[in-house]
């Protein structure tokens, strides 16, 4: 099954949807940060999953490096 991006986007602008092409949970999440960093007016990305939000994850957490190696929890 395809995952997809969604870039929630702040302001006058559309909110994106992409079809990404990872084949795992990780590598989509992944793709979809490197997505949302294009998008100067992102606020959220989301990675779907069929009918499952496999991640979310505030525009924040992207622009200030932030790569889960703290191991702190779930990004979702």
């Amino acid at each position: 099954m395809v995952y997809f991006c969604l870039i929630e986007t702040g302001g006058p602008t559309a909110s994106h949807l992409e079809v990404l092409e990872a084949e795992c949970a990780q590598a989509a999440t992944r793709e979809a940060e490197r997505l949302m960093a294009r998008h100067a007016s992102a606020v959220m990305v989301h990675v779907i999953h069929g009918e499952e939000t496999v991640a979310s994850i505030p525009a924040a957490i992207v622009t200030a490096g932030f790569d889960g190696a703290d191991e702190s929890g779930s990004r979702v």
